[in-house]
């Protein structure tokens, strides 16, 4: 049975949009879907004729689309716009208070949900948005994102749940109902616009025998050659997964003489960006564009058919839906499409049907599965006797941490939310990882795969094939050598941005590098970032990154450190653990006491004393119910429990300390009860000091022209060379007597 209500079918005349039949749109008070392809103009519907009705809040997922509807409406005066990087939350709350129609992203509306508005002339009351309708554009955003995005989209979702609008209006053109239904309440209306002589896109699905990144370099190189030789200008368009991959492959086709231009995240604010925003066209001085799912929902590409020579995906990736999203980008062009698969994928002939069906019992058994426990576990909350563990959790945001780092080991979910008042289900993150689990099924079978863009293209030619060819020796040399030209190319502006970041900190009076973060959230004075993102793309991106790990480390030398050595994930997901993984903070806690006695310190403990000792530590946590239901049904890693007691595996006691704190592991080739542990520091993972592990928090210091260097926390003399390009007068500055 669909979860869709019988669908209201329009039929677009010969080149009309959706404005040309609004008339026969008529919205109930509920919950209405419009499902139209891209580029029939839903926004447009949107903004040009429902909001002359009544007026719209409108949520989009990208910045970029609200610059180019901001460029587009600029001329209105009933409608104003916000993303992240305004400032106009006062504007906002006047146009709600006049009733004025919102275009903003998803993260903005977390900022008025529940804002009040006061003027000069009268006390500060609620908004009302009685007179609204809410309008969710990309609504399948709301199923996708929710693992980044759950910030953004739990108060969305909190606002549908609590009619908080009489009336909400969900756009996408690439529905996914067995997702759909878990997300967004039963509809009342359900309308679906199709156009009268639909674009026929031509798709090639290609699986090569051979697993290789750059099997798809190849073909792609000859279609570049064939336009040179025909003397056209037109541009290959390539997605890939990762920006890195993307930036080796423009090293390789630069050396070829093509022109290459890269959009992702990082690049989205440079001007060549910005002026497709603007223009909502390629650049024809590129032969190849090379981009990431940023161009997925981001801009219309208004680029003529004879501009655009061909679409590219690389790897298994890209959802169906963003799939069609992507090729929809190209509003007035069909250029063929390609998708290349290198990885093993079973091309048995299937009934597509009887899978699919099977999927989705497989999705919604796990959905279900997934909230009968954690409903379990959030009714266990009250047998959690926290209090016994004020130093480990102080208040219920850090037990919300603690449980969700434990959904999270269990099934990669940040299963529970803290709405302010009660602790609930995170309906967003639950939801993306069946979206994860629906992507890899998508290519578990290649004609499973066709199948699923079939649904959402009905009109397009897909066409598989299969390929022998192999990515010979000297591409695939070329690209990992230009892989090892980018590290090497970072390490080498590392120290020149380490030494900046100190210029910026003397110049605003920051004298602790952990401050660095609280000063940028605390200050509206720009923290001055000395690169120029279009002139210094790498500077700038890692100035950034050394900025960001000051919420992790404690101290410059680290963060230094783990810049060179490209381990900023690794540290990421190491401080989540002591942030709140109930037994690596138990022992962390345990250790740090320990250690404290310098005795303790570089002295050799056998396997058998570690095992103990660490065991004793996690009785700490024989007070939480909710942990010890967990590891019943989902053994962690490291520990299990027996006869009602946490207590570590045995094989898994060395894994634990070589990741969680720093040791020395001798006879490490031999048995694990012959193997011995020394203890070097009272420091976490790597040596590092972190913030999220109180234990391991200490300064690290820097010996230089016999002045002791420590405001800053510099450690060590391996650092001496990102000081001594400083002027003297800096110097000077740093001494701390």
């Amino acid at each position: 049975m669909s979860f869709f209500p019988k669908p209201q079918c329009i039929r677009l005349p010969n080149k009309q949009k959706i404005m040309d039949v609004a008339h026969k749109i008529s919205l109930s008070d509920g919950h209405n879907l419009l499902i139209a392809g891209t580029g029939l103009g839903k926004t447009t519907y949107v903004l040009q004729h429902l909001a002359k009705q009544r007026p719209i809040i409108l949520l989009c997922p990208m910045v970029s689309q609200i610059k180019q509807l901001q460029q587009d409406y600029a001329s209105s005066k009933e409608m104003v716009f916000s993303h992240g990087e305004m400032s106009n939350r006062e504007e906002v709350l006047s146009a709600i208070a006049q009733r004025k129609s919102v275009v903003m992203t998803f993260d903005q509306w977390l900022h008025y949900r529940h804002a009040t508005y006061q003027t000069r002339h009268s006390p500060a009351t609620q908004l009302n948005f009685d007179p609204y309708t809410l309008v969710i554009d990309e609504v399948h955003k709301l199923s996708s994102a929710g693992s980044y995005r759950d910030k953004a989209i739990q108060p969305i979702l909190a606002t549908i749940n609590d009619n908080q609008f009489s009336q909400v209006l969900y756009l996408t053109a690439t529905p996914t109902e067995h997702l759909c239904k878990m997300i967004i309440p039963a509809l009342t209306r359900y309308f679906h616009i199709e156009p009268s002589n639909p674009v026929q896109r031509q798709i090639t699905i290609t699986h090569y025998d051979a697993t290789h990144i750059l099997n798809f370099y190849p073909a792609l190189c000859k279609r570049l050659e064939s336009n040179a030789l025909a003397g056209q200008s037109k541009i290959a368009l390539v997605r890939v997964n990762n920006k890195d991959d993307g930036k080796a492959m423009q090293a390789m086709l630069a050396q070829k003489s093509y022109r290459v231009m890269l959009i992702n995240r990082d690049e989205m604010n440079s001007k060549s960006c910005r002026d497709i925003l603007q223009t909502s066209k390629l650049n024809l001085n590129y032969d190849v564009i090379i981009c990431t799912s940023i161009l997925d929902e981001a801009v219309n590409l208004n680029n003529r058919h004879n501009e655009i020579d061909s679409i590219h995906f690389i790897g298994r990736h890209a959802h169906p839906e963003e799939i069609v999203q992507f090729i929809g980008r190209t509003r007035q062009a069909n250029p063929p499409i390609f998708i290349h698969l290198s990885q093993e994928m079973s091309k048995t002939k299937i009934d597509c049907r009887k899978m699919h069906t099977k999927i989705m019992d497989e999705l919604e058994g796990m959905y279900l599965n997934m909230i009968s426990f954690l409903t379990s576990i959030r009714n266990m909350f009250s047998q959690d006797k926290i209090r016994d563990l004020g130093d480990m959790i102080s208040s219920k945001v850090d037990y919300v941490k603690m449980l969700n780092n434990m959904s999270n080991e269990a099934f990669e979910v940040r299963a529970f939310w803290h709405d302010g008042q009660k602790i609930i289900l995170n309906k967003s993150n639950l939801v993306a990882k069946l979206y994860r689990t629906d992507l890899a099924k998508c290519y578990s079978n290649i004609h499973y795969l066709q199948f699923r863009i079939q649904q959402l293209l009905p009109n397009a030619k897909i066409t598989l094939s299969s390929s022998a060819c192999q990515v010979n020796k000297a591409l695939d040399k070329a690209f990992k050598q230009a892989k090892i030209a980018l590290i090497e190319h970072q390490k080498q502006v590392v120290p020149d941005v380490m030494a900046s970041l100190v210029r910026a900190m003397k110049s605003n009076s920051i004298k602790d590098y952990p401050k660095v973060t609280q000063y940028l959230e605390d200050s509206d004075i720009l923290f001055i970032q000395p690169y120029k993102k279009d002139k210094q793309p790498l500077h700038y991106e890692i100035f950034g990154q050394a900025v960001f790990l000051a919420q992790y480390v404690t101290n410059l030398e680290d963060a230094h450190q783990i810049l060179l050595n490209d381990k900023i994930e690794l540290i990421r997901k190491i401080d989540y653990d002591y942030q709140s993984n109930p037994i690596v903070k138990a022992v962390m806690f345990g250790l740090g006491d320990y250690l404290k006695k310098s005795e303790n310190l570089n002295i050799t403990h056998t396997v058998k004393d570690i095992e103990r000792r660490l065991n004793k530590y996690l009785q700490r946590l024989d007070c939480l119910a909710t942990t010890k239901h967990f590891l019943a049904q989902h053994p962690f890693k490291y520990v299990e429990l027996v006869e009602d007691k946490i207590l570590f595996k045995h094989d898994q006691i060395i894994n634990f300390l070589k990741r969680y704190t720093h040791v020395q592991i001798l006879n490490d080739k031999k048995s694990l009860d012959c193997k011995k542990v020394i203890f070097l520091s009272i420091g976490g993972g790597f040596g590092y000091s972190y913030q999220a592990s109180p234990k391991t928090q200490h300064s690290k210091k820097l010996q230089f022209e016999q002045k002791l260097l420590d405001k800053y926390q510099f450690s060590g003399a391996r650092f001496g060379h990102l000081i001594a390009n400083l002027p003297k007068e800096e110097l000077i500055m740093l001494d701390c007597d």
